[in-house]
C-alpha cells in the first residue's frame, strides 16, 4: 500500500487499537526478569556466571502463545518439550523502560523461561519502519538457572 494513505495519524490509531485489545480485553500478562549486566558477576575464564542478577520484575501486558508440550524420548527417560511465544507492543515497552534481549527471564504461569530470542515480525502494510511488536521466543528454564520468588503481589 502506498505511503500516501497510511501516515503517522494511521499509525497511532493502529497502536492505539492494538495498546488496548491486549490491556483491557485479552488479559494476558508476564513478569519481566531483566539481567543487570552491570550488577551480574562475570568469570574472566569463560564469561560465564554462577548465579544472574536482575533488576526489579515488570509486570507486562502481551499476547502469550503456549504451545502444547511435546513428549520427546532421551537417553535418560521422557521429557516434555514446550516453548512460549510472547508478543510484546513496542509502545508498552517503551513505557516500561524495556528492551528484552537473549538471557532474561519471565515468569508465565508459575513457570520461569528464558528468552532465547528477540524478533520484530510485525510490519504496518509493508513499511519496514513501522514495527508494533516484539516477539519473544521462550523455553524453560532448568533447576537452578534462575532462581527468583514467584512475585503475584502488587509490588511488580
Amino acid at each position: 500500500m502506498a505511503r500516501l494513505f497510511i501516515t503517522t495519524k494511521e499509525y497511532a490509531l493502529i497502536s492505539a487499537i492494538n495498546k488496548e485489545l491486549i490491556q483491557h480485553i485479552s488479559l494476558q500478562e508476564v513478569i519481566y526478569y531483566s539481567i543487570s549486566r552491570d550488577f551480574t558477576d562475570v568469570k574472566n575464564i569463560y564469561g560465564e556466571t554462577i548465579e544472574k542478577r536482575y533488576l526489579d520484575p515488570v509486570r507486562l501486558n502481551c499476547l502469550v502463545r503456549f504451545d502444547n508440550p511435546t513428549v520427546k524420548s532421551t537417553d535418560l527417560g521422557l521429557d516434555s518439550v514446550y516453548s512460549l511465544e510472547v508478543y510484546a507492543l513496542n509502545d508498552e515497552l517503551i513505557e516500561r523502560n524495556l528492551s528484552p534481549t537473549e538471557g532474561d527471564f519471565l515468569e508465565y504461569g508459575q513457570i520461569f523461561f528464558e528468552v532465547t530470542a528477540v524478533t520484530q515480525p510485525q510490519l504496518v502494510y509493508g513499511h519496514i519502519d513501522n514495527k508494533l511488536m516484539r516477539k519473544l521466543i521462550c523455553v524453560p528454564s532448568r533447576e537452578g538457572q534462575f532462581s527468583a520468588e514467584s512475585y503475584s503481589g502488587e509490588g511488580v
